[in-house]
């Protein structure tokens, strides 16, 4: 997982080629310490500001990979690390202000679309009303995805949620690390979103949100981004996280609909499952 305990900004002031006055900002993390993070920020601005200034040095003072490459840059809420001192679950604050849980080893797989009903429930309505007897009953989109996978794959748990925009299922029989290609494959096959498959293998874990967007709870998102560069940034944000906390109330971000295959929880996984239940379930409350 890529995530840093504390994240620092840095500002370098250079005079432009025609005498005016241009500002430099960096980001830097560290596991370290807030001085930690802050002296890399400090130096990654200065390098920055010289490449921008005459171009010496590297063509990317910063590494040249893309966005979802870099440890995403949100407060650190609850982390929690394995034997080695790594990140292994933790909950964040993204950029929107919603808290998201992110997770090692508790696969979590986010699907927007999911199969009708296909060509043999039809034949099976056929013969049903040739024969005088009642249809059978449709299969719910879930039982159309899952149950073909859950054959193939009888040892699996899948708990089944209904999200805003369609599905999320928790694997809870065993530990899945989203560093291992195999298991991003198996993603695959429960028709996850293509990009949050991007995002969790460029990420190393596996994330959801257990809050509700904000637009959706009646607000917009904070104008400050974390690190906050001030005491005033650190105490707008901070009125915002109150304001919200109180319209999050009203909502939930997801519904437990059913639990697939064995049902096992394996005890390494339990208490996660029931922080993302606790934190993302709401009965009778709307989706946001």
């Amino acid at each position: 997982m890529k995530l840093y305990r504390h994240w620092a900004r840095a500002d370098v002031t250079r005079t432009d080629a025609e005498g005016r006055p241009a500002v430099t900002a960096a980001y830097a993390g560290s596991d370290r310490s807030p001085e930690d993070a802050q002296a890399r920020a400090d130096a990654l601005a200065q390098a920055r500001a010289r490449w921008v200034q005459d171009r010496s040095g590297p063509a990317d003072p910063f590494g040249g990979y893309g966005l979802t490459d870099r440890p995403l840059r949100e407060a650190v809420l609850w982390r929690q690390d394995d034997p080695a001192g790594q990140p292994q679950a933790a909950l964040t604050r993204s950029r929107n202000g919603y808290v998201v849980l992110n997770a090692t080893q508790l696969m979590i797989v986010d699907v927007d679309h999911l199969p009708g009903p296909g060509a043999g429930q039809h034949v099976r309505a056929l013969w049903a009303r040739l024969r005088g007897e009642p249809p059978p009953a449709p299969p719910t989109p879930l039982d159309t995805l899952l149950r073909p996978f859950l054959r193939r794959h009888p040892e699996w748990s899948v708990r089944a949620y209904r999200t805003r925009a369609g599905y999320r299922l928790l694997v809870t029989h065993a530990p899945l690390d989203a560093r291992d290609p195999t298991h991003l494959r198996l993603m695959g096959e429960l028709r996850a979103d293509p990009l949050y498959v991007r995002l969790c293998r460029m990420q190393g874990c596996y994330r959801a949100r257990l809050s509700p967007k904000p637009h959706r709870a009646g607000m917009v998102r904070p104008a400050q981004a974390y690190p906050y560069r001030d005491d005033r940034e650190r105490a707008a944000q901070q009125a915002w996280e109150a304001r919200y906390a109180q319209r999050a109330a009203g909502y939930a971000a997801a519904e437990l609909v059913d639990v697939y295959g064995t049902g096992a929880v394996h005890p390494a996984l339990a208490p996660l499952v029931r922080l993302h239940d606790e934190q993302a379930v709401q009965a009778g409350r709307p989706l946001a």
